[in-house]
């Protein structure tokens, strides 16, 4: 199924398909699942959503589906309806073939630019918001939406209530399209905004023409998403920032809206606000190995994607429940609406804490539990990983008022499969056990704290071998220098497939650095790397792999417990930027790298990337951008983005093609694999070829270089075939130019 949702009595449910056609075109159908017996009978009924718009949005961004709490209603997105698409050509008719009395259809060239909203949502221009009937199986849709300025998605039913008896209310988030639609994905700093719709009238009389009035309640809110409806339908909360950002990724902010007042002067309250910079709860002389959850840094802000489904632990929502990035560590949160604070479960439950480490947590679901002498209860269902142990379920019983007395238990670890001979993480022979919690025996990881004279912390994970797993207890190991991509994202003590998968394969540490301008450590960190790209990230790169250059052995202290000489970089998008300009710029330190459609000149990029805003903001800095706009015909046009000279040559100065190693003869000597997914919106393939052949005209004769490209692959790199292949090919480039 594209979209699926059970009932809140769990009586029902619906699964949304697009099913191919031979025109190209997928039809949308629905079926409705009885899981207890409708008039006497268990069953399902399947119908065709064809007639009424285009393919089912199921994807967690645009999409949503959603229940009325009386069970009647179902609320989705779609693509809207487009015109029959056809060519001049095919346009040409014959009065021989073509009746007089035929009435013309409307038609679209299929050739026609269509805006969208850019890699990952190539197909994804005009949406509508539907709500289906399932006792009728009548179908309509939302009506009163300028599509030529709103793409809207996200939508919730608001429960009914007692203070608004029969009617029906839907909330969802809509995005400006205007001036023009920018990319979408991992880019938070869209504008977008909350509305209310009450669709009683419309769902009664469907073909009466009905006027639906669309209320604002994200007043003075630049970036809201997210609506989530307490159980009570009496509250309202959701994602935003107030003032906006224009880095891809911040802080985020938690807001309320109540919806028993008048809606049209109403404004949300704050409940969590963004964090400039968090404080050091511990020494920053030199780098720390962290002990213990939360203790290194205090509340650095929110940072998610969307709320869970089901985020209230009571009914009239005065507990939302979370996950979000502290530093390093992804926590749960629960958030006391009244009182505006922010505790991490691991701390409202230190036994739990204990149990998990520095494990990453994530909420999948929650449910308001049942009082049990008194006490009230929330049931959660969790995952949780490390970097060397897989992701494994965990449910826990949450006891509000006592939080210390909660129960839980942990779920299995899961089973070893591979997908080919070649690609396996973990010996496979019965008698060396097929489950994925090996890694753990095996292999062990550290947290590292840094800080620069900024006072802005940033942090290393080290995944490495244990002593005992070590093929010779005193050799020191080869290390890949892993930057992340964003570069306003962060890696997390979560389980990373791909790169246990490097570790195994070459028996080498990774080390993952979350460099100053991460996500997890507040607002100050993501702005300081705005206009200082290729630099500042660039040095805190190296200050991680000196720092694990510089440790002893654990058993022979007077030996290294890396070598120096068996160094490699692998990194995607802003981490191949930055694996490119430590190859460029540090060529005696790395004997291999691996760029995974890598921004390499972004004087070349701006003008054909679907974030050309990601491409001032990142070179020029959030200050000189800000001011710009704020001057009278000054401010950047991303509808029509069109740099000065001094523009392109700053865009240019801080790229990798401008390093003096890569085009100086005999000054690059790092052996170089490019992986290019050739559909790839974000960063033009363009990039890494031009990088590719302008390593090849000055260093080819004496330095290995390899470049592979994937047709129908995007920025990701991730079909499968395609996803398995290029890491291989990583993993051997590697082991090949390290000597392994």
């Amino acid at each position: 199924a594209v979209a699926q949702c059970l009932s809140p009595s769990g009586a029902k449910e619906v699964f949304f398909n697009n099913k191919p056609t031979p025109g190209g075109e997928p039809a949308p159908s629905v079926e409705i699942v009885h899981h207890v017996p409708n008039d006497g009978n268990y069953g399902s009924i399947k119908l065709d959503l064809s007639p009424y718009h285009g393919a089912i949005v199921g994807d967690a961004w645009f999409g949503g589906v959603s229940w009325s709490s009386d069970e009647v209603y179902v609320v989705y997105v779609a693509k809207l309806k487009t015109p029959k698409k056809t060519t001049a050509v095919e346009g040409v008719t014959s009065p021989l073939t073509s009746p007089p009395s035929s009435v013309p259809q409307e038609t679209a060239n299929k050739y026609d630019f269509v805006d969208d909203w850019g890699e990952k949502y190539v197909d994804v221009s005009n949406l509508g918001v539907f709500i289906l009937n399932v006792t009728t199986g009548n179908v309509v849709a939302l009506p009163n939406v300028d599509i030529n300025q709103w793409t809207i998605g996200q939508p919730q039913f608001v429960p009914l209530r007692e203070t608004a008896p029969g009617r029906y209310q839907i909330v969802y988030t809509a995005w400006n399209t205007l001036p023009r639609r920018l990319g979408m994905i991992y880019c938070y700093q869209r504008p977008c905004s909350i509305f209310l719709a009450d669709v009683t009238e419309i769902l009664q009389s469907p073909s009466k023409g009905v006027v639906v009035a669309h209320t604002l309640l994200s007043r003075g809110i630049r970036l809201a998403r997210s609506p989530r409806a307490a159980p009570d339908g009496r509250s309202l909360v959701f994602l935003g920032n107030r003032q906006g950002y224009l880095t891809h990724g911040g802080c985020t902010e938690l807001f309320r809206v109540a919806l028993d007042g008048d809606l049209e002067t109403i404004n949300a309250e704050t409940i969590v606000s963004a964090v400039d910079i968090p404080t050091l709860r511990t020494s920053s002389k030199e780098p720390l190995v962290t002990t213990y959850r939360q203790q290194h840094l205090s509340f650095p802000g929110l940072y998610l994607d969307q709320l869970p489904i089901h985020c209230f632990l009571t009914s009239g929502g005065d507990q939302v429940i979370l996950s979000s990035a502290w530093g390093c560590i992804e926590e749960i949160l629960i958030v006391n609406v009244a009182t505006k604070t922010v505790q991490p479960l691991t701390h409202l439950i230190p036994a739990l804490g204990e149990a998990l480490g520095l494990a990453s947590l994530q909420v999948l679901d929650a449910s308001m539990g049942v009082s049990q002498d008194a006490q009230a209860t929330a049931d959660l269902l969790f995952a949780f990983s490390a970097p060397n142990a897989p992701a494994r379920l965990g449910w826990l019983t949450l006891n509000l008022s006592n939080p210390a007395s909660s129960t839980w238990s942990f779920g299995p670890a899961p089973r070893l499969f591979s997908i080919s001979n070649k690609v396996n993480l973990l010996p496979s022979t019965p008698d060396q056990q097929t489950s994925l919690a090996n890694v753990t025996q095996s292999w062990t990881y550290h947290v590292y704290l840094h800080h620069d004279s900024d006072g802005i912390p940033f942090e290393s994970i080290l995944l490495t071998p244990t002593t005992d797993a070590t093929p010779s207890s005193s050799s020191p190991l080869p290390i890949v220098l892993v930057p992340h991509g964003g570069p306003h994202s962060c890696f997390t003590t979560a389980f990373v497939a791909s790169y246990v998968f490097l570790a195994k394969k070459l028996g080498a540490a990774v080390l993952f650095v979350n460099y100053r301008g991460s996500t997890g450590y507040g607002q100050r960190s993501i702005h300081s790397l705005a206009g200082t790209i290729g630099t500042n990230d660039v040095q805190d790169m190296m200050t991680c792999l000196q720092h694990a250059l510089s440790l002893p052995h654990p058993t022979q202290g007077h030996l290294p417990w890396f070598n120096a000489q068996q160094v490699a970089v692998c990194g995607g998008s802003h981490g191949g930027f930055l694996g490119a300009h430590l190859s460029a710029q540090y060529p005696e330190v790395f004997q291999a790298a691996a760029l995974r459609n890598p921004v390499t000149d972004i004087a070349a990029m701006v003008g054909i990337s679907d974030i050309p805003d990601w491409c001032y903001v990142e070179s020029l800095g959030v200050e000189v951008v800000e001011t710009s706009q704020r001057e009278p015909n000054q401010g950047f046009d991303w509808g029509n983005p069109s740099p000065s000279l001094a523009h392109l040559t700053r865009m240019r100065e801080v790229s990798p093609v401008h390093v003096p190693s890569v085009t100086t003869a005999g000054a690059y000597k790092t052996p170089t694999l490019v992986c290019l997914g050739m559909k790839d919106r974000r960063v033009p393939p363009s990039q890494g070829v031009a990088f590719y052949q302008l390593l090849r005209l000055y260093h080819g004769a004496h330095v290995p270089l390899s470049l592979m490209t994937f047709p129908d692959d995007v920025h990701a790199i991730d079909l499968p075939t395609t996803e398995a292949e290029h890491w291989m090919a990583i993993a051997q480039w590697i082991q090949t130019h390290l000597h392994l």
